[in-house]
Formats: structure tokens, sequence, C-alpha cells
């Protein structure tokens, strides 16, 4: 399907959520109060490792299943979906009921620098506009998925145990029994940066009035994930941050 229909496609270079943002400030549906969606909101386990965080956003996409988005997303108010500056600002979000703050970053990533300048929005807003995406577009489909390029590992350390080694002491002539300190680390959070490259096909009725075709190629630029343990279940990872690079 993407293949025989890039003829008739345009491309805008965007970020991923700027995809359902774009059809979101099209539809300008204000409603943050959605009803369920008939459909599983959970997803097995996909989501126990890094990358396959990254899977299950893109089968949300392509399936457009509400479900599996939120599914994704931490729920406790920490969410932010980061934007350079001025670029939510373009597109209209009043008429989302959506508000973009102004934030600088404090803390030192390794792929966002600190003292950046970004706008965000909050988990209701992502909802909101995703909700207006999976339900305006008759198809979705990345042409080239996103993928992992860099990823950086937070660790913590959790406790520190005595290991028993049992050496033979030459000298005395002896086995003895050694109790080494042994320090047991664990993940906590996870950084994760997509290539830029990913192409998505979205294919909506309200686009044509826009860019004069209902099949529209977005290009995708860099992402980066900021992951963190869900506290549901510290065996699965959730989105607490997600940046589109300038």
């Amino acid at each position: 399907m993407a293949h025989s229909l890039r003829g008739r496609t345009r491309r805008r270079a965007v970020g991923l959520f700027a995809v359902a943002l774009t059809l979101a400030v099209l539809t300008s549906c204000n409603n943050p109060f959605f009803p369920p969606t008939g459909l599983p909101d959970t997803s097995s386990r996909t989501r126990s490792t890094p990358g396959g965080v990254l899977k299950q956003l893109v089968k949300s996409y392509e399936t457009r299943r509400l479900g599996l988005f939120r599914d994704l997303m931490s729920t406790d108010g920490s969410f932010r979906y980061y934007v350079p500056q001025v670029s939510l600002t373009a597109l209209n979000l009043q008429n989302l009921g959506a508000r973009a703050t102004y934030e600088l970053i404090g803390r030192q990533l390794a792929f966002v620098d600190s003292g950046s300048s970004y706008e965000y929005t909050s988990y209701t807003d992502e909802l909101t506009i995703h909700r207006n995406l999976f339900d305006q577009a008759q198809d979705v489909v990345f042409d080239v998925e996103p993928r992992a390029d860099s990823v950086v590992y937070y660790d913590t350390l959790l406790r520190v145990d005595s290991a028993v080694i049992i050496d033979y002491d030459s000298l005395a002539g002896r086995w003895d029994t050694l109790a080494v300190p042994h320090s047991v680390y664990d993940t906590f959070e996870v950084e994760m940066r997509t290539a830029p490259g990913a192409k998505i096909l979205v294919t909506a009725d309200v686009l044509q009035a826009v860019y004069g075709t209902a099949t529209y190629q977005f290009d995708i630029g860099a992402q980066v994930f900021v992951l963190r343990r869900d506290p549901l279940d510290v065996s699965l990872w959730i989105i607490d941050k997600w940046f589109e690079l300038p």
C-alpha cells in the first residue's frame, strides 16, 4: 500500500506527534474526555524492552488503537511531550483546548542539553490529539519505521551482597573461604534516540483541503524517549518524556 501511493503523496518534515497534531488542528476536537474505544487497553509484554516500546508505538499508529498508545504513557502527571519552542504555537493549539507550556530543560541528558527551551503538552492533551488522528485517518502506515540509533542506560545500586569465594592459599597450603562484597545494580531509566529518516503515510479526507491530496507522506525527524519502569509492573517500560529534536 505504501509503495503504490508514494507517487500521489507529498512530503512535510515534522515530528511523529506533529502528524497527529496536524489532523487534530484540522478537525478541532475540543473534548479531552472520550468514551471507551471498545478495543483492548493493554498490550501483553511488548514493552518489556526499550525496543519493544518503540515497536508498540508504531503498532498503535498503524492499527489506530488508542489503548495501545495510552498503555505506553506515564499517567502520574510527569509525562511531557516536548518540541522546540514555537513549533507547537505555530499550529493553533487553542482549537484543541490544549495548552503548550514553555519550559527550560533543567537536567542534562545524553541527547538533550540542559537549558534548552522547549514547549510541552500533557498526557491528557496527547490523548485528545491522538484520538483525533485515529478517528479521522482511514489508513496510517510507516513507509520507513523509526529505529533506535543510540540507547543510554541509567543504573542504580540496589544492594550490596556478600559473595562467597573459595580460594586456595598456596603459602598456608589450605583452602580459604572468603566473603567478598558484591554490588547488585539494576536499570531504572533508559534514554533512547531514534535516527531521522522515518516516513509515515497518512490517508485522511481532511488532508485534501490543506495538501491537495488525501494521502500525505510526513518525514519524521530524530526523537528522544526517556523511559522509566512502569509503577504498575516494574518488568515493563513506559514513556516519561518524549522530545522532538530541533
